[in-house]
């Protein structure tokens, strides 16, 4: 038991990037439970999560991981746009239960998970697509989109498949999403 305790304080440590999807459904189960609601923050919070929901159901269609560098669609705006998708659904998820002041624990959170998980898919892409990455790197922000990308870049839809979606796993998240904001809803009425 020691062993397996000391390994995971060691994990959590050292490679927290392992542990930001469950991190970030601990943080949301645990703003249900506190849900304390109101209506208008309830509206900007769904708002936001479908904001949130959208841009990873679009990065999740383009993005075939370790096999292409994908720099158009969502890729063109930022190098990752599932954790920006993931920034809005948790301020959303902040406003819908009712608790604004959660968007400072996200805030923490993501330093501490997600940015070394950025840190880490960057160096892994860098190593993998070399010279291709570095010119993407240069113009395109990490999470948050600073201004339009250049015109070489394809920002349509085209590219996008729904099948790919699935097999990156999106299903799971929306149906979870929608369970948690039914969930929040109830404690509205």
């Amino acid at each position: 038991m020691e062993l397996g305790l000391r390994r995971f304080v060691d994990d959590v440590r050292s490679k927290r990037h392992r542990f930001r999807q469950a991190m970030g459904g601990v943080f949301g189960a645990f703003l249900v439970v506190l849900a304390r609601p109101a209506w208008w923050g309830f509206i900007v919070g769904v708002a936001l999560v479908c904001g949130g929901a959208l841009v990873r159901l679009w990065a999740a269609g383009h993005v075939r991981k370790n096999e292409v560098l994908e720099t158009h669609g969502p890729y063109a705006f930022v190098r990752h746009p599932q954790y920006l998708g993931n920034c809005l659904i948790a301020v959303g998820w902040c406003a819908a239960c009712g608790h604004p002041w959660a968007v400072c624990i996200w805030a923490v959170l993501f330093y501490l998970f997600y940015v070394p998980a950025i840190r880490r898919e960057d160096d892994k892409l860098r190593r993998r697509f070399g010279e291709a990455w570095q010119t993407w790197r240069e113009r395109t922000p990490a999470v948050v989109p600073t201004h339009w990308p250049a015109p070489d870049h394809d920002t349509r839809p085209m590219g996008w498949s729904s099948m790919q979606a699935i097999r990156n796993g999106e299903p799971i998240w929306l149906i979870l999403m929608v369970i948690g904001l039914l969930l929040i809803y109830l404690r509205l009425t």
